[in-house]
């Protein structure tokens, strides 16, 4: 007995090899809290024992002798199998036997032949399917020894394979080893919609097809993740990805990414009308901006400040790597010479103080849209009439811009509520 812990060897027996054995070539197995082997000689008929050990008493039993009928020679360890313990003996043709600890009773199960395989030697190995496998030494199709299978319920034995010399030969004495293959496993990754600055931290989720874990990792400088939570720093594009490695069971699953935006902050139009001619637009963001009037893109228009040279209804958008935020509507009425040539709205009574009635021209659907001075949108509806009053008794006292958009074009004016 080897201790481990303090590499001691303790010697517990001595074989007697005129009556208990000698040479026992196989490990041991436990049953039962007693050890059980064999020895490939010795015993009553010099060919062999099965024997037990109790590690508590020391005490040694010979439970069976090995004969010429029986077959003998045994090489191979005891592998138990609910209570019953198989084996191989190797001389001769050989055996594949069964020995039941509760009576000391062998009973030989296959007798190998030389087309089923001949001289087993290696230890049987128990699949969990609960079959036994092993090999012999020679015999088989080509001589060069066979993998068999046998099932310990039903006493069903099968040849698998013949060993050629191309897939190997001769296999002696190591048994089988089960190799475990691994699963395939797939990452389930909810979706990610795009975010937008300002936005709190937000939690990201991912499972995977085996039930193991999903770590997050990042490349992008637009977040900081926290194990599966995700902190916005910065507007642009960002990616993150979702990694599962495996473990004896499962292989790798394939990584999977996904892109989002992180959206620029909602962008402030502010109004700056010091000039009445020509007065100035101007964005809150200092950087990527592009200004676009009645819904069309300004060209070369991508400075903080616009000024405005015409009555329109403007907006800016702010976009980083393809990540956009657009301000709301900034209506825009050039007033001096301009209101000579533009289209203008007829607006009655001007100034009033609970309605005001607005002419529409063009004769398909228009589109009005009054907004305060400030930007406010006070009143957004589409009308088939010619002719639409609107009651402004709640609106608060001030200048109003008014634009009715039609297939020919936008038709501007404005009016005061006193």
């Amino acid at each position: 007995m080897f201790d481990p812990n303090t590499n001691s060897l303790e010697k517990l027996y001595d074989f007697n090899p005129t009556d208990e054995g000698h040479a026992p070539l196989a490990s041991l197995v436990e049953f039962n809290g007693i050890l059980y082997g064999t020895t490939n000689g010795g015993g009553s008929f010099n060919l062999g024992i099965i024997f037990s050990f109790d590690p508590d008493t020391k005490a040694f039993q010979k439970l069976f002798d090995f004969d010429i009928t029986t077959g003998y020679a045994p090489q191979s360890s005891l592998t138990n199998v609910n209570g019953k313990l198989y084996g191989t003996t190797s001389a001769g043709p050989g055996f594949l036997f069964e020995f039941d600890p509760s009576n000391n009773a062998l009973q030989n199960k296959v007798e190998f032949n030389g087309v089923n395989g001949y001289q087993p030697s290696g230890d049987l190995y128990l699949s969990p399917n609960g079959k036994l496998y092993g090999t012999t030494q020679y015999g088989g199709v080509n001589n060069r020894g066979v993998l068999f299978e046998f099932n310990p319920e039903n006493g069903a034995f099968e040849k698998k394979i013949d060993f050629d010399g191309l897939i190997g030969s001769y296999p002696t004495a190591a048994g089988l080893t089960l190799v475990k293959s691994r699963q395939d496993q797939e990452i389930s990754f909810a979706t990610i919609g795009d975010k937008t600055m300002g936005d709190p931290p937000f939690t990201i989720n991912a499972t995977s097809s085996s039930s193991l874990g999903v770590s997050f990792f990042t490349t992008s400088n637009k977040i900081e993740l926290n194990n599966n939570e995700a902190k916005i720093l910065f507007p642009g594009r960002a990616s993150i990805t979702a990694k599962q490695e495996g473990n004896i069971d499962f292989n790798p699953a394939q990584d999977v990414t996904q892109d989002f935006c992180i959206n620029p902050e909602k962008p402030v139009v502010t109004l700056d009308n010091t000039s009445v001619l020509h007065p100035v637009l101007i964005s809150s963001s200092s950087h990527s901006n592009q200004w676009y009037k009645d819904g069309v893109i300004i060209s070369g228009a991508a400075s903080q400040n616009y000024t405005v040279n015409s009555s329109g209804i403007y907006y800016v958008v702010v976009s980083i790597e393809g990540c956009t935020n657009q301000s709301n509507d900034q209506p825009v009425i050039i007033t001096g010479i301009e209101d000579r040539t533009a289209h203008q709205l007829n607006i009655s009574p001007n100034p009033a103080d609970q309605r005001v009635t607005i002419t529409l021209p063009g004769s398909s659907h228009k589109a009005l849209k009054i907004f305060s001075i400030a930007g406010k949108a006070m009143y957004n509806q589409s009308h088939s009439l010619n002719e639409v009053t609107i009651d402004i008794n709640s609106y608060p006292a001030g200048y109003y811009i008014t634009i009715v958009s039609t297939d020919a074009g936008f038709y501007y004016g404005r009016f005061v509520k006193k």
